[in-house]
Parts: structure tokens; sequence; C-alpha cells
């Protein structure tokens, strides 16, 4: 009696996961917004369930290559099970995402080559890697790469919304083009709008624009140049203008950290600079454009 008492347990938690597959796949293919951390933490009981949980999401993610969203819910999926696998012995969440063994991984993520599929197995290869050391630490990183992916994918995606411009005609050498905006505050839902919860809940976010004195605290300026070159200032920094001559000296774009990288980025994602790809050096490319920026 114990013995087949003991079997039909098995067997129903067997068709419990089964069911909660069917459910998890269900609800990464559906498109809709969908909170499946409590399907999730029921694979949290041992390695081997969350081994399977991962399996299903690296499946489903390859599966979708072919659509951005769906592939990047099922990494943020992921990065949500590690996270909660390592628990509060994990550390922190977020943090640096830079190590060299998932460079790979994020390689076939640029938007100039994107590979979705092969990055979805270069980044369940390193992370299986991790995973055999059975530390909670380490399985934090982990997530924390795979956030990095995710914002990778949401990039792709952002760059297949096409914005109209019309071309005007340049102004002259050493006039300033200066462009301002007001302060924003947050008065409620900050960050609502960002993975990944808004793939479970949406967001929702309520902000004000505010001039400070009586003007805009915000804002740029930018004239055009006879050498080829960029050159970006920071008002009211220390460091020294950041000067470009060449394309590696925007590979740091996507470092926060990085001097003048939001600039970097703005001038890559509007196309005044390409970076990737069969990309003519930044000489040309300027020289092409009528001329250097600063």
């Amino acid at each position: 009696w114990r013995s087949d008492t003991a079997a039909l347990l098995r067997r129903r938690a067997a068709l419990a996961r089964s069911i909660d597959v069917k459910l998890l796949q269900r609800a990464m293919l559906r498109g809709r917004r969908e909170f499946v951390h409590p399907i999730i933490a029921r694979f949290m009981g041992s390695e081997a369930q969350l081994l399977e949980l991962l399996k299903v999401l690296d499946d489903v993610a390859a599966d979708s290559a072919h659509n951005i969203p769906v592939a990047t819910k099922a990494l943020a999926t992921i990065a949500d099970a590690l996270a909660m696998y390592a628990g509060p012995a994990g550390g922190l969440r977020s943090g640096p995402a830079s190590n060299p063994s998932f460079r790979a991984a994020f390689e076939a993520l640029q938007p100039s080559a994107l590979r979705l599929e092969e990055a979805v197995e270069l980044l369940a290869a390193q992370r299986d890697r991790w995973l055999q050391q059975r530390r909670a630490e380490t399985m934090m990183r982990a997530a924390r790469h795979y956030e990095g992916a995710v914002a990778r994918c949401i990039s792709n995606g952002v760059l297949t919304c096409v914005c109209a411009t019309k071309a005007t005609q340049p102004p002259s050498f050493g006039d300033w083009a200066v462009s301002e905006v007001p302060s924003r505050i947050d008065l409620a839902g900050g960050w609502s709008d960002t993975p990944p919860l808004c793939y479970e809940h949406g967001g929702a976010v309520v902000t004000a624009a505010i001039a400070i004195d009586g003007a805009c605290a915000l804002g740029c300026r930018a004239r055009r140049l006879r050498e080829s070159k960029i050159v970006i200032s920071i008002e009211g920094a220390q460091a020294p203008p950041t000067v470009c001559t060449q394309l590696d000296d925007l590979n740091d774009y996507c470092s926060p950290l990085a001097a003048g990288a939001l600039v970097k980025t703005v001038l890559l994602f509007s196309g005044f600079v390409r970076l990737r790809g069969e990309a003519p050096p930044l000489e040309q490319q300027l020289i092409d454009a009528g001329g250097g920026l600063e």
C-alpha cells in the first residue's frame, strides 16, 4: 500500500509539472501580459526541477527567434528563475553584466548581425557551466547577464521602429543648434514600464515636466565642424572633452559610466554614425555628412 501511494504521488507530481510546463509555454507564446511567478516558483523545489524549467524557456526563446518580444520575455523569465532560486544568499540582483564568458552571446545579439537562436544557445551553455558551481552568487550573476541579454533584445526591437526624417539644409559651420527641455519628476509608477515587470503587468507612469527658476534645466547644443571629428563636452563636468576620431572611440556607448555615453548612443541610434556591419571609417562618414560635430 505504501509503495502504491508513493508511486501515485510521484505520478501526480509529474502530472502537475507537465501542466505547469504547458501553462508556462502558453503564457510565453500568447503575447499577453501574464504573471508567471507562481508557476516558476513551483519549479524551485530542486536543482533538477530548475533545470527542467530552464530547458523549457530555452526552447521557447530559440523557437521564437523570429519573434523578438516572445524570445525577450522568455529570457527575462529565465533571469527571474535564476534569481528566485539563488534567493537572498545570491546578493544584489542589480549589478554589472560584463563577464567575458558571455561576450559571444552578446555579440550574437548585435543589431547589425542578429542571431537570436545562436545567442540563446550560447547563453544557456555558459549559464549551465556556472550552475555546476552550485553557488548562489554565481546564479545571481547569471541572472544579471540574462537581464543584459534582455536589454539588448529590447534594443533590437526598438530599432525595428521606422522614424521618418526629412533632410534639411545644414547650418553654417560654427552656428549652434540648441534644444532645451524641462526637468521631469516621477509622481507614480516609476520604472514599472521596464522589464520584467512590464511583461507581466504592463507599465503606468505618471510624470510632470517642471521648469527650474522659470527655465528649462536640460538641453543640448551642437554645431558643425570643418574637422572630421566628434567632440563631446558635458557642461559643468570636470573631465576634459571627449574627442572621437575613429569608430573604436564610440564602442563604449552602451556603458553608462563611459564619457559621453548618452551622446554617443544618440548619434548611433539616430543614424548619424554607423558603427556595425560594413561601416566605413568615421572620418569618411563625417565627410559624407558634411563635417564633424561638436
